[in-house]
């Protein structure tokens, strides 16, 4: 198994409410300015835009952050009830982060390691929250060698 996901909720609404730039334009819509933008990247991207894949990362950022407010309440996306249910995956399981990943992340695949059975951690250096974009060599060899 391999498990890909979604940054947790509470730290996009940390992220938003350190910010204090989130403004309303034009019939209501609610729109991220680029303060909002820089922020997030601080979080998620502490090794900078200048590194590989920064150009794409840059967009990411934007469109992510503005699909989010369009969506609303964020903690809706989160399904809880799955914690409690880890022990019950049952294939040997992946789980990768870089090493300049976000703490929240750290914990998550610390916990994920810990509740799955036969699941394994590889942290990968020289990575942030954007690990396929900025070491998808050493994320293939290690995907590769997983379902090997």
């Amino acid at each position: 198994m391999l498990l890909c996901g979604s940054s947790p909720p509470a730290v996009f609404a940390d992220c938003q409410a350190r910010s204090g730039t989130i403004t309303s334009r034009g019939g209501g819509r609610e729109r991220v300015d680029r303060g909002e933008a820089e922020l997030e990247l601080s979080v998620w991207a502490p090794i900078g835009v200048a590194a590989r894949g920064g150009e794409l990362i840059e967009v990411m950022v934007a469109d992510n952050a503005e699909r989010r407010l369009a969506a609303g309440d964020l903690a809706r996306c989160q399904e809880q009830a799955a914690i409690s249910r880890l022990d019950r995956i049952a294939v040997p399981t992946l789980v990768v982060h870089g090493d300049q990943e976000h703490p929240a992340i750290v914990a998550i695949a610390e916990r994920l390691v810990a509740d799955i059975p036969d699941a394994r951690l590889e942290v990968v250096p020289g990575a942030d929250h954007y690990l396929p974009l900025r070491a998808p060599d050493r994320l293939a060899e290690l995907l590769l060698a997983h379902l090997g």
